[in-house]
């Protein structure tokens, strides 16, 4: 038995699409909070969790649902379909919106904040100066306090503009709720065409799609992602490239010929030389669900340390590090590349739970 790697390719474009998006949603929105709305870090770190909520609910309904479906283009793929399209159009209306308040804030003359020296003591600091239209100036040892004194003047044009945060807010929602619809299908679609014994290798190139799709938004990121300027342009491009990758999915991924395919190619096993999966009636046994349940909390402790690194890097990257975001999560970005495909080949020789 062997994987089909172009097979499998294709069937990850459409993590690859998931990988795109959720690179730019974290590194940008969390910016667009701060620096365009002036929203301090709980409030932005509130809404930044928005999309974990949601996934908590939604995902497991979708997925149920994508279970349950029966059509000409199969389970996952008509979620898929809607669901990039919607998320794709929607995202960009974020942009709109972020763009709209941006010029707010031009109308009221709200400078950035700029690198400065100043003498204390008889020594020269380096520091951040920020200054309000010349009528406030105010120098700051450190970057991270220079921006969140620009972004409480920030917030005074955001309460008295609020319009544009309740609609920013509201497009987020709904493109949460539009991304929800295909994730979990979309993940459970190279389970349902690829035999379980080659999932290991095939998970391994998903993750490789996903890596790669997280490089090109980087690399689309470090041209286009300018602090204090539209986005518009940036999203736009991502969006389109959704787009596309899922013309390219539609036009490769024919789900029901690969369901299909998989079960003949079963059918030439016996029961004892393949591995099945258990029947959807079959009750747990107490060893299968503990390990059940031990394999959902290693993912909950493996989201919750990603997400409490990734969710604001690019703030922390911008105001402590005082270095762009993008080059240090390529690196690990480009890490992961190299790993994966060995890491899949050693876990389906010995197993996944001692890889």
């Amino acid at each position: 038995m062997k994987l089909n790697v172009k097979k499998t390719i294709y069937v990850g474009i459409a993590f690859l699409i998931i990988s795109l998006f959720w690179q730019v949603y974290d590194n940008i929105i969390a910016k667009m909070l701060i620096n365009t709305f002036g929203l301090n870090q709980f409030w932005s770190g509130i809404v930044m969790a928005l999309d974990n909520v949601l996934a908590l609910f939604l995902l497991p309904i979708f997925g149920m649902l994508s279970d349950k479906t029966k059509t000409k283009f199969g389970r996952r793929t008509p979620y898929i379909f809607f669901g990039v399209i919607v998320s794709a159009i929607l995202f960009l209306g974020v942009a709109v919106v972020d763009s709209m308040q941006l010029k707010k804030i031009e109308e009221e003359n709200i400078p950035i904040v700029v690198a400065a020296t100043e003498i204390i003591d008889g020594e020269e600091v380096e520091g951040y100066l920020f200054d309000y239209d010349g009528a406030t100036q105010k120098f700051f040892e450190s970057k991270e306090e220079a921006e969140r004194a620009r972004a409480d003047v920030v917030f005074e044009v955001t309460k008295n503009h609020s319009t544009n945060l309740v609609l920013f807010i509201v497009i987020l929602f709904f493109v949460l709720i539009a991304m929800s619809i295909y994730r979990t299908p979309a993940v459970s679609l190279m389970p349902d065409v690829t035999p379980k014994p080659l999932r290991s290798k095939a998970n391994a190139i998903i993750n490789l799609m996903g890596a790669l799709g997280g490089i090109v938004a980087l690399g689309v990121m470090t041209f286009l992602a300018k602090d204090f300027q539209s986005y518009v342009l940036l999203f736009a491009i991502i969006s389109g490239l959704m787009l596309v990758l899922l013309i390219l999915f539609m036009n490769r991924v024919n789900e029901r010929k690969l369901v299909k395919e998989l079960e003949e190619e079963i059918s030439h096993y016996d029961e004892d030389e393949i591995e099945t999966d258990a029947a959807s009636g079959d009750k747990l046994t107490k060893e299968v669900r503990l390990s059940f349940l031990l394999i959902l909390a290693s993912i909950v402790f493996w989201f919750m340390g990603y997400n409490a690194a990734t969710t604001k890097f690019s703030v922390y990257a911008q105001n402590v590090l005082d270095m762009g975001f993008t080059l240090p999560l390529m690196v690990s970005y480009a890490t992961a590349i190299v790993c994966f495909v060995p890491i899949g080949i050693i876990a389906s020789k010995i197993g996944r739970r001692k890889t």
